[in-house]
């Protein structure tokens, strides 16, 4: 039954088309917005705690996280980013979900390590899709 539904959202899922490090935070150096193509933190975060923002366009099924290229298992949270708009949070009546917004949380990061984050289509197949940053 739960493989049923699991497969039922997939057939509806927007297919992953893109993802992106959105923003880095730490109590040290504070939020910091992520502009695209940029490959490592202007402040330093480092040594953490650290919470690296991910939005993905279209919905993934096959997440992965690696610290310098090691997979790890990191705490989370997601959210849906809805209609058109790409607004986070709880969607309305009739908005659909455009992709998700997820918050990772690293601990005990040193500085020049480079977090990596790689998903692939849940709605079909495809290349896995990647974006990585790395923390000062």
């Amino acid at each position: 039954m739960v493989l049923l539904a699991t497969a039922a959202l997939a057939d509806t899922a927007p297919p992953l088309s893109g993802v992106a490090i959105v923003s880095v935070a730490s109590p040290q150096a504070g939020a910091e917005p992520i502009a695209p193509r940029q490959t490592e933190t202007q402040r330093r975060h480092a040594p953490g705690p650290v919470t690296v923002t991910v939005e993905e366009a279209g919905i993934g099924g096959a997440r992965l996280t690696m610290i310098d290229g090691a997979a790890r298992t990191l705490p989370s949270t997601t959210r849906p980013l809805c209609g058109p708009q790409r607004a986070a949070g709880a969607c309305r009546t009739g908005e659909s979900i455009a992709g998700l917004e997820i918050t990772y949380r690293l601990t005990g990061v040193a500085s020049g390590q480079t977090f990596t984050f790689r998903d692939r289509s849940a709605s079909g197949p495809g290349a896995p899709i990647d974006t990585a940053i790395t923390i000062r």
